[in-house]
């Protein structure tokens, strides 16, 4: 009887600590609606570590004329590390450390247009918003520093948006 009772604890504590692991979601997808709307459309994606840090990464590219814009890059990929100081898991304010490679237009004064690499480092600050059915409304702003082609590229390239998307 004390194994059976024993094994009925193990098996329903397994069960229990299961669901415990199903219940946390731990992968977000997002839009940026405000670069969107610039036509410099930026996708990202984050993966919670814990309850207060995630890793992520986003991919934009320029979809109109820079000319109609005022957006120089072309194509960035930036990875992201993001802690966080909220009471729900990996929301509220966070700090972010990022970095960015891109490529970006230069203009000389003859108009010509030539196309250069970019590497940068930065830091950023945000808050993100989290629904009872995980949506996420997130607001953000960072600066980084150019570390390659400062003389056909700006010295400090900013980040930052208006992202919507879900967790899951």
């Amino acid at each position: 009887m004390k194994k059976v009772l024993l094994f009925v604890m193990l098996l329903s504590s397994v069960s229990a600590f299961a669901q415990a692991e199903k219940d946390v979601l731990k992968h977000e997808v997002k839009v940026n609606g405000l670069l969107l709307i610039f036509g410099f459309p930026e996708i990202s994606y984050e993966h919670i570590l814990a309850e207060d840090m995630s890793i992520g990464a986003s991919f934009a590219f320029r979809v109109t004329d820079e000319d109609e814009t005022g957006i120089y890059q072309r194509v960035s990929f930036s990875p992201y590390y993001r802690i966080f100081f909220g009471k729900k898991p990996a929301a509220g304010f966070f700090v972010e450390g990022f970095g960015s490679i891109y490529s970006s237009d230069s203009y000389s004064f003859s108009n010509d247009r030539e196309t250069y690499m970019g590497t940068a480092l930065g830091i950023g600050l945000g808050v993100k918003f989290l629904t009872n059915s995980n949506w996420i409304g997130e607001i953000s702003l960072g600066a980084a520093r150019n570390f390659s082609n400062t003389d056909n590229i700006m010295e400090v390239i900013g980040r930052g948006g208006i992202m919507i998307g879900k967790r899951f």
